[in-house]
């Protein structure tokens, strides 16, 4: 497993146009806020996307938007063009692709060394600028304070909840995490990331490991399924991380863990880590190598 992440790590490096670099530049990562109406106790969260705090934060600055697609649920969709000065281009649903390894370490300093609970499966690369803007993108929840402009969110204590990992066409059930990841300094290899379980605000720790469990019902405990965020934090370098190849839906909601406000609509977006055409290709070539081997 490892060594196929490497190598479609390099083939990633090497494809890399010239054009994805200039849309890298433009393109947003994605961070999911959220308000309320007017701020009234007992009202739903609504979700937002990118750091808008003009009242129209899903605005053509934005590269991310929601478009409902069910009562109740809604998809997180992305440009299609990867160009966010465009105010006619198309949207799609966001795709993220992981094609790199998962942190195998935790951050010595926060969770005392050892194995990441990710080690050996499959991650979201932010790192490197090399990355077309597609793989670049990290997974960026922001607590109130992104629309602290608006005057909509009045206390309350916030996590994301990952509610379903639904394997699609054909791919096998996945256990499926969020969490935050560190850069040691001087470090330019996607394999010598770390991750951390806490994020330290003051003297308050958030949990900011969330795993959902493909062997427990549900996923697991609410708990363990979510991160938390507390009032007015915002938390950069989020990472996806998923424990089978294959194609997946998503879906997550935000939550009021003070009971203040009533949850956000569900959000989906699909995880993808299936290796590209070019991949299997150098895959498939590997494996007749190795075949015509074993028989001479």
């Amino acid at each position: 497993m490892k060594t196929v992440s490497k190598i479609v790590s390099t083939l990633v490096l090497v494809t890399v146009s010239g054009s994805a670099f200039a849309q890298a530049t433009a393109f947003r990562g994605t961070h999911i806020g959220f308000t309320t109406a007017s701020g009234t106790a007992g009202q739903q969260l609504e979700l937002r996307t990118g750091y808008g705090t003009s009242g129209a934060p899903e605005s053509e600055q934005w590269a991310y938007r929601f478009a409902p697609v069910a009562p109740g649920v809604q998809q997180l969709q992305a440009r299609s063009t990867r160009h966010a000065t465009d105010p006619n281009a198309p949207f799609a649903q966001a795709s993220f692709n992981l094609w790199h390894s998962a942190p195998t370490n935790w951050r010595a300093a926060e969770n005392g060394g050892g194995l990441a609970p990710v080690n050996g499966w499959y991650a979201q690369s932010s790192m490197s600028a090399l990355h077309p803007a597609t793989e670049r993108q990290t997974f960026n929840p922001t607590g109130g304070d992104a629309f602290v402009a608006t005057g909509n969110i009045v206390g309350g204590s916030y996590a994301y909840e990952i509610l379903s990992v639904n394997p699609i066409a054909g791919s096998p059930l996945a256990s499926f995490a969020i969490g935050m990841l560190v850069n040691p300094a001087g470090n330019t290899d996607n394999a010598l990331r770390q991750l951390q379980g806490t994020n330290t605000v003051g003297t308050d720790s958030f949990d900011v490991l969330g795993v959902y469990d493909k062997a427990q019902v549900a996923g697991g405990a609410l708990g363990d399924r979510s991160i938390f965020l507390g009032n007015g934090n915002h938390f950069h370098g989020w990472g996806f991380f998923i424990s089978e190849r294959g194609l997946y839906e998503v879906s997550m909601r935000v939550y009021d863990t003070t009971g203040t406000y009533a949850s956000s609509d569900i959000f989906n977006f699909q995880i993808n880590s299936v290796p590209t055409p070019g991949v299997l290709a150098l895959l498939s070539v590997a494996g007749l190598a190795a075949t015509r081997r074993r028989r001479a």
